[in-house]
């Protein structure tokens, strides 16, 4: 799990420049402030459901559900005037700037460095990721609250054997022999 969600962090720091705050969401949104001192707006990452089930050679392979929920400061700016529409669609572009990084993302942007150099990246082990729902959560702390959940396919590749090389499609290399 370290893997994806290093994976989704870094994608979101360098596709949505609109978030001041990614973490891993350890209930910072339902703790006093002087707890969790959030800078908003935010993102939090929780991997809600892993299921999985044995295949050969006793790899692992399941399903993830991860949520990520964006939050806003309602109040933040707000001087008793009309509401500003401007940023009412601005929060709603950022929700989606976050939905456009994540959905159909599937890893393979974490350097693999020696000495140094970069020289590969690390397979994530998990699929596309593909959105299943938005909701809003009922909150009466002045903030918003948008979750956005996501499912990929996952691989577990610590329960393999000492010694096997677990390949890739892009390791394979087909070519056509000429029949006569």
């Amino acid at each position: 799990m370290d893997i994806i969600y290093r994976s989704i962090v870094k994608q979101l720091t360098d596709q949505v420049s609109g978030l001041n705050w990614i973490d891993l969401d350890g209930g910072q949104l339902e703790a006093p402030d002087e707890s969790y001192p959030v800078q908003f707006p935010a993102a939090f990452i929780d991997f809600e459901n892993m299921q999985y089930q044995t295949l050969q050679r006793g790899m692992q392979q399941g399903i993830a559900t991860i949520t990520v929920r964006v939050a806003f400061d309602i109040y933040e700016g707000f001087y008793g005037t009309a509401p500003d529409l401007k940023q009412a669609a601005d929060r709603l572009q950022l929700l989606n700037d976050v939905y456009k990084a994540i959905h159909r993302f599937s890893g393979r942007i974490l350097p693999v460095e020696v000495n140094g150099e970069v020289t590969g990246y690390e397979d994530s082990h998990f699929s596309n990721l593909l959105r299943q729902s938005l909701t809003t959560e009922r909150r009466d702390d002045g903030l918003k609250v948008y979750r956005i959940t996501f499912q990929c396919a996952v691989r577990d590749p610590h329960d393999l054997p000492a010694g096997y090389v677990q390949h890739t499609l892009e390791d394979i290399n087909v070519t056509k022999q000429d029949q006569q």
